[in-house]
Order: structure tokens, then C-alpha cells, then sequence
């Protein structure tokens, strides 16, 4: 399966979970990354997660320097629809 090609005109919100970022499209499907899987993101705080924007094709946590592909939170097995 393709990795759908996603842009922050399609996000209608993102925000963060205990244990994982989420992310709603337009189209109410939502997907998530789990923060486990992010160096950068286990090691942040609260505070540093929730200062995130979506840019272009990702979700940008402007205190770490780190960005997630818009693509990888609905990437199939990730999908909640």
C-alpha cells in the first residue's frame, strides 16, 4: 500500500495523547506516531510535545528540532477510522 500524500491543508488538528501525537485529517480519519518510537520526543516534556505545528507534510516540534511526516500517522496499520 502507498503512503498517502498528506499536507497541512488537509489536518484539521493535532495534539498530543499520553503516550502518542495524534493527528486528525479533514476528512475525520486520525492517525498517530507513538512517542516511544522518537528519541528526541520520550525525552521531551509535556510542554516541549504540545509546542508543535503542522508545516507542510509534518508535524514540527519547534523545542527538539524534530519533525514527523504527515504520511506516517496513517500508514496502514496506524489508521483509526
Amino acid at each position: 500500500m502507498d503512503r498517502p500524500n498528506l499536507s497541512e491543508k488537509d489536518v484539521k488538528r493535532v495534539w498530543v495523547e499520553d503516550d502518542a501525537i495524534c493527528v486528525e485529517l479533514k476528512d475525520g480519519r486520525i492517525g498517530w506516531e507513538l512517542i516511544r518510537d522518537y528519541e528526541p520526543l520520550r525525552k521531551a516534556t509535556r510542554k516541549q510535545l504540545e509546542n508543535c505545528r503542522v508545516d507542510c507534510d509534518g508535524v514540527c516540534f519547534d523545542d527538539l528540532d524534530e519533525g514527523l511526516e504527515l504520511s506516517n500517522f496513517f500508514f496502514p496499520e496506524k489508521l483509526d477510522d
